[in-house]
């Protein structure tokens, strides 16, 4: 039985299955070619060296690769490192579940994306039900793993759906509170937000985000969302109050000016989205914080949470 990352203890020897996410084959003082890795699985990732490599081996580190590796576990600077003595590809009949080296969401993609289409499929208004179904399901190869953000709240694959599929649930059940909320109007604000992160964000098929798109540092994926969705109503006949309603609760859902939004919600239902959307995501950071701290500790500041350190109470 091979060993995650985080279960690896300075000085032991260990083999196993890691995906290569970064790698770069560097020159030491005296001229001497090495690799340089970060080496990464579902628990964790970790820094990899090998000295010795040959450097037409070396390529076999490529990144988004998966390798197996024979390596002794060295602390370096505080920090466990691999000394790599052993490496090479896999192959068929290794049979590896590739949810097993990167972080995933906790529910499988096809149980997500069922539940999504299934909440499409309950709407009544039609207008709003073939506007968001449209924009699903040409997306939906990319929507089976991409991640909700590069580093922040559900960065992990299959994240964007994961978030979807929470805020979904929780806005059903504010809905069941508050009885003047539009839920199909709600459902399509919560649904479609972050949709256009796929265009934002370059990512590979198990959901790593090596860097944003010319578009995404240009125009970002609310200011892409709204033109998809208005390109999209104008092409499917959508009422155009219907299609304003949603370019509004997109254009809004980040509240603020510094982050992306030059209008506050003007309707209840893009009101709740964003609070909706705060909700999940703040939640996802502080279990994400907590989960990784002793009990009766503080964890390290959370960048999302203006920098405050979160205790773990273990209650």
């Amino acid at each position: 039985m091979f060993k995650t990352i985080e279960q690896f203890e300075v000085g032991e020897e260990i083999q196993g299955y890691y995906l290569v996410k970064q790698s770069a084959i560097k020159n030491t003082a005296a001229g001497k070619k090495y690799m340089d890795a970060t080496l990464m699985d579902a628990s964790g990732e970790i820094n990899a060296k090998i000295w010795d490599g040959e450097p037409v081996l070396l390529t076999i580190f490529k990144e988004g690769e998966i390798i197996k590796v024979s390596a002794k576990v060295n602390s370096w600077q505080g920090q466990k490192q691999l000394s790599v003595h052993k490496y090479r590809p896999i192959n068929p009949s290794d049979d590896l579940d590739v949810e097993k080296f990167v972080p995933s969401a906790p529910i499988k993609a096809e149980i997500l994306y069922d539940n999504i289409f299934a909440a499409i499929d309950a709407m009544k208004n039609e207008d709003i039900k073939r506007l968001v179904k449209a924009l699903i399901v040409e997306r939906k190869e990319k929507f089976m793993f991409y991640p909700a953000a590069k580093s922040n709240h559900h960065a992990v694959r299959a994240g964007l759906m994961y978030h979807i599929y929470r805020m979904l649930e929780l806005g059903k059940a504010m809905a069941g509170v508050y009885p003047e909320v539009n839920l199909d109007l709600l459902k399509a604000g919560i649904i479609l937000h972050d949709l256009c992160k796929i265009d934002e964000m370059a990512t590979n098929a198990l959901g790593l985000v090596s860097e944003y798109t010319k578009e995404g540092n240009f125009l970002g994926h609310i200011t892409i969302g709204i033109q998809l969705i208005g390109e999209k109503g104008k092409s499917l006949h959508i009422d155009e109050e219907v299609v304003l309603l949603i370019q509004h609760m997109l254009l809004s859902h980040h509240y603020f000016p510094e982050y992306g939004s030059p209008k506050k919600p003007m309707f209840l239902e893009a009101e709740l989205l964003h609070h909706i959307d705060m909700i999940d995501a703040r939640i996802y950071d502080i279990g994400k914080a907590v989960r990784d701290t002793p009990k009766g500790e503080f964890s390290e500041p959370v960048w999302s949470m203006e920098k405050r350190r979160l205790y773990n109470h273990g209650l």
